[in-house]
């Protein structure tokens, strides 16, 4: 599974256990906007914002688990998933800010310095929280985007790895090794895929399930053909294509 929707899946289910701890112990001074001059509808207050934190953490956890399962078959852009975040954290804290005035039985006398401190720094802790996850999840498209295909082989094996995915082969069952400038239909099974680069393994027309590493959408295509699997890959460099193909030819039956 991408790394990234791991983090997702974690941070839903953070969230959904703070909504939980939230709606059972009513502890409502663990909430942002708490003010101690103020009086609440305790209860209130704590089971509405305890059910929006778990309608928060469940949304993101179930619907990265259905994104991730969908990246199997079609690539998902990282633009995408992150949007998709974003507005779902945005629309439950807009829901929580308009909502909990209701449950708020006093104006209070204002604010204590503590009170203001406190409350920046849970602002500040949010903005922190979104700014971590969001580098962590552009970091890992950025380096994965500059991953290239690095082929290594020996006389027993092959392997193939760029990013997070790789493969091993055993160059005796090589059959046949050859280069063309375009490639078939194909479908992906699992892998990733950011934007013109595929890694993993895909469904090609008139050759069914094997591995693709494609670094572009131009060729040459190298082929290379076994027993009972297939790796067709292509190098930004077209030289460097060249230069496995070369290579593998050694092992050509």
């Amino acid at each position: 599974m991408h790394i990234a929707y791991i983090i997702f899946i974690a941070v839903g289910a953070f969230i959904f256990i703070l909504g939980c701890i939230l709606y059972k112990t009513k502890s409502i001074e663990m909430l942002s906007g708490y003010d101690a001059t103020k009086k609440y509808d305790r209860n209130g207050l704590a089971e509405f914002n305890g059910r929006n934190l778990m309608y928060m953490g469940s949304s993101i956890f179930i619907i990265y688990i259905i994104v991730a399962v969908i990246s199997k078959l079609y690539t998902v852009t990282p633009v995408l998933t992150t949007s998709i975040f974003f507005i779902d954290v945005i629309f439950f804290s807009l829901k929580s800010i308009i909502s909990s005035k209701k449950y708020e039985l006093s104006e209070g006398r204002g604010k204590t310095k503590t009170h203001r401190y406190y409350d920046k720094t849970a602002i500040v802790a949010i903005i922190a929280l979104l700014i971590i996850i969001s580098s962590l999840v552009g970091g890992f498209v950025v380096e994965e985007s500059h991953q290239t295909t690095v082929l290594t082989v020996n006389k027993i094996e092959l392997n193939v790895k760029a990013g997070t995915v790789e493969r091993f082969y055993d160059t005796s069952s090589i059959k046949n090794v050859y280069m063309k400038e375009t490639i078939k239909d194909h479908s992906k099974i699992s892998g990733e895929g950011i934007g013109s680069i595929e890694r993993g393994t895909y469904d090609v027309d008139g050759l069914g399930k094997g591995s693709i590493f494609l670094e572009g959408e131009k060729g040459p295509y190298l082929y290379v053909i076994m027993d009972n699997d297939f790796l067709i890959m292509s190098n930004k460099d077209a030289s460097k294509t060249k230069e496995f193909y070369k290579e593998l030819l050694k092992y050509k039956k």
